[in-house]
């Protein structure tokens, strides 16, 4: 199954400083997401697993959608449609 979104960046080197006492410190921005702002969106291809129903390939798409803010999450299943050839 191929997911097209990352839920954390990779460690950048940019970020990594070392303090007075000579312990590593890690740079961290703050990201705020105030309500109704920001709502993130993903199709995942799921024909990878091989899916039958009565024997028969079950294809489709999952359809993701997240609320920033909240974390209110919401998956539905997609057969046809413009996304799907």
């Amino acid at each position: 199954m191929r997911c097209r979104y990352v839920t954390r960046p990779a460690l950048a080197l940019e970020r990594l400083s070392t303090n007075g006492d000579g312990q590593v410190v890690y740079q961290v921005f703050l990201q705020i997401h105030p309500p109704g702002q920001l709502g993130l969106s993903d199709f995942t291809d799921a024909n990878d697993l091989n899916v039958t129903i009565a024997g028969a390939p079950f294809s489709y798409l999952l359809y993701h959608f997240r609320l920033a803010y909240s974390g209110f999450a919401h998956v539905h299943i997609v057969r046809g449609g413009e996304s799907r050839t």
